[in-house]
């Protein structure tokens, strides 16, 4: 077992191996190679044994998909995990250490036909919106438990896995859509979030650890706030992103039915009262490229109204009239003045485009202190 890093060289690894995890998301690569990819910088950071991933399938069985050891080595998938405390970890809030006490036997599972045991593991749970869909944890075969600090590592690298779960999912579905160019864009979108912050610590590293040497705890402590904001800022930005291409390609769901469930996840993330008015008395009889750019439409507005308009509430509407269906999203935030450039903001041009690209328009309706309406107009085929 290697000797612990300096925390400087290990601050450099994890961002170097976070930034080699986000491009592989931003390249759209193989999901397993993405997997294996997390694993190996798992087994590396946290100084462990072995790193393995098992993944819900049907009728609630744990399945293990692989698992990998601390020089590199993949062992294929083995059986269903039966473990009490691994499956136990599918409810946990948080990870968590094993043993718990002292007179916990060591972690056991298959793999491979082979029985592991491990006298010390961490286990996280892979959540996708609060649902639990599958368990990574890290094992080490000396007696030496893992940290806190471990642990909160540990959950970053279960965030990272379940991106790359979704993509790999979404991925699978992009070659029945209309608009394959919306793969890349939304990737790109994910990148330049996941870049941002990732280059943004990396200079911060140094900034704390001039202030940590030079005794300035003042300034020390406002630029940690200042980078956990960023952070949770580009948090709610990564999970709109996945939540964004995951309704997008969901083809099979007709719009109404994409836009409700865009809808009913988007007001459980932001916390935003959000709603929908359907005044459609039948089937709407649109195109694949028009349901899809419709939602990426909406979706671009939630955006804006999430970021920028300090709203409560928002209404998404929509309605059929003169063979044209029209779809309004109203909040009622700060609003702003509506100005001849006012589409060159807030990504209002790229909206505009997406609805002139399939035959229809956009105007913004806006008073500032009264809310924004923006309402888009497509024809019906």
């Amino acid at each position: 077992m290697s000797e612990r890093a300096a925390p400087t060289n290990l601050t450099e690894t994890w961002l170097a191996g976070l930034v080699k995890v986000s491009r592989q998301i931003a390249n759209m690569d193989d999901v397993d190679a993405m997997l294996r990819s997390i694993a190996a910088i798992a087994c590396k950071l946290m100084n462990a044994d072995t790193t393995s991933l098992a993944l819900l399938e049907s009728q609630e069985r744990l399945a293990l998909r692989f698992q990998a050891d601390s020089i590199g080595n993949f062992q294929p998938e083995g059986e269903w995990i039966t473990a009490p405390v691994i499956r136990s970890a599918l409810e946990a809030p948080a990870a968590f250490c094993y043993p718990l006490s002292p007179e916990d036997p060591p972690l056991s599972w298959s793999c491979a036909g082979n029985l592991w045991h491990v006298p010390n593991a961490a286990l996280m749970p892979l959540l996708l919106d609060t649902i639990p869909i599958g368990v990574l944890w890290v094992g080490r075969l000396t007696d030496r438990p893992f940290t806190a600090t471990e642990l909160a590592g540990l959950g970053h690298l279960a965030d990272q896995m379940v991106i790359a779960l979704e993509h790999g999912s979404m991925a699978a579905r992009l070659q029945s859509l209309a608009v394959i160019e919306e793969r890349s864009r939304i990737a790109r979108e994910m990148h330049d979030s996941l870049a941002q912050i990732l280059g943004y610590l990396g200079v911060q590293m140094q900034t704390l650890e001039v202030l940590a040497l030079q005794g300035n705890i003042d300034s020390l402590v406002a630029e940690l706030r200042q980078a956990r904001e960023l952070i949770r800022a580009a948090h709610a930005d990564i999970r709109s992103n996945i939540l964004s291409l995951r309704t997008t390609l969901a083809g099979d769901l007709g719009y109404v039915a994409a836009l409700r469930q865009y809808l009913d996840e988007f007001a459980i993330q932001t916390g935003l009262n959000t709603s929908l008015a359907d005044y459609t008395d039948s089937a709407l009889t649109l195109s694949p490229l028009a349901e899809t750019q419709l939602v990426r439409i909406v979706q671009e507005a939630l955006t804006n109204v999430r970021k920028h308009a300090q709203a409560s509430k928002v209404v998404v509407s929509i309605a059929t009239r003169d063979r044209s269906l029209f779809v309004s999203i109203t909040d009622d935030g700060v609003g702003m003045t509506v100005t001849d450039d006012t589409h060159k903001h807030f990504g209002l041009q790229t909206m505009l485009e997406r609805a002139e690209s399939i035959g229809g328009g956009l105007s913004i309706t806006s008073t500032p202190g009264h809310g924004t309406t923006v309402v888009v107009r497509v024809p019906l085929l």
